[in-house]
């Protein structure tokens, strides 16, 4: 009889002495072939249905980890690891599909089939083979958008990459960048914070090699035009104007001299701040610092005299 794991949301209780009862499942059952297949062209892997569910499958495939963290809980190989698709439906006899991402000659590795449905991700008991493929060497194409600002989120695409985060590293500059999601094709990162530089270099580790673009990326930072009224007294509100300024009020600061004020209300072109009693000078210069970037307007705030 063949051993089999499923992960649904269906608890089914089996005891020794008990027959299963044949009938129409939600879920399909599978398993997968003990005859992996490694050639110049990369691992191919098969498995097929034993039983098939009501609902449609809308993806199958394989995933797969290192063999030696099989035994750690959180160790064992699911749909958020390694992967390959073999597509959507049921397959009435055996399915496969080719991989040639995130091997390394001379490991072991753990590898199980999977099928998706719209409730229910099903999952065969696993097999292990050792590993004699090298994958191809990491290829880079392009990033998207080519300009953005902090905290936006960049594409990187390109070749046999990872879907394992923990075997890529991002740079911006000297700046390390925050990893969302990764495939062989394609790494989502968040743009680090960087002061006060246009353009910076985007470099990447995968496993043990190293690329960087050609083209730099460039940075877009608001820009602070000017502000209005420049003469006034305490509790008066000023209307800072300028370009691209950022949705979220925590990434904005104004002062007047050293002095920080609230800001009362802001768009991608205003910033509107009232005039705090702590201002004591006869003048008060206003300084924005947005995404790190500081910029000083030239003309001061004048505060009329009675």
């Amino acid at each position: 009889m063949i051993a089999f794991f499923i992960f649904t949301t269906v608890v089914i209780g089996l005891s020794s002495c008990e027959k299963e009862i044949i009938s129409e499942r939600e879920y399909p059952r599978i398993e997968i072939l003990n005859n992996v297949k490694q050639d110049d062209s990369g691992i191919t892997f098969s498995g097929t249905f034993i039983t098939e569910g009501s609902e449609p499958v809308i993806d199958k495939g394989f995933v797969w980890i290192l063999q030696p963290y099989f035994f750690n809980p959180r160790g064992k190989p699911s749909i958020a690891g390694a992967r390959i698709s073999a597509g959507p439906g049921y397959a009435s006899e055996a399915f496969s599909a080719q991989s040639n991402s995130d091997f390394i000659s001379g490991n072991n590795y753990y590898v199980r089939a999977y099928a998706k449905t719209e409730n229910h991700m099903v999952y065969s008991v696993g097999i292990s083979f050792q590993c004699s493929y090298n994958k191809p060497s990491a290829e880079i194409l392009d990033f998207v958008p080519a300009q953005a600002m902090w905290r936006d989120t960049i594409t990187i695409k390109g070749k046999h990459l990872s879907f394992i985060q923990e075997n890529l590293s991002i740079r911006f500059g000297t700046m390390d960048a925050r990893i969302l999601s990764s495939t062989d094709s394609s790494i989502v990162v968040i743009v680090p914070k960087v002061r006060n530089q246009p353009e910076v270099t985007i470099s990447l580790d995968v496993y043990d090699e190293s690329l960087q673009f050609d083209n730099p990326f460039q940075f877009l930072y608001p820009q602070v035009f000017d502000f209005s009224p420049k003469q006034g007294t305490h509790q008066d509100v000023i209307t800072i104007t300028g370009n691209d300024f950022p949705e979220s009020e925590s990434d904005i600061m104004v002062r007047l001299n050293d002095h920080w004020v609230s800001v009362l209300e802001h768009s991608d072109t205003h910033i509107v701040v009232s005039i705090p009693a702590t201002v004591i000078e006869p003048e008060a210069y206003v300084t924005t610092e947005i995404f790190g970037l500081v910029t000083t307007l030239p003309d001061p705030f004048v505060f009329e005299t009675k």
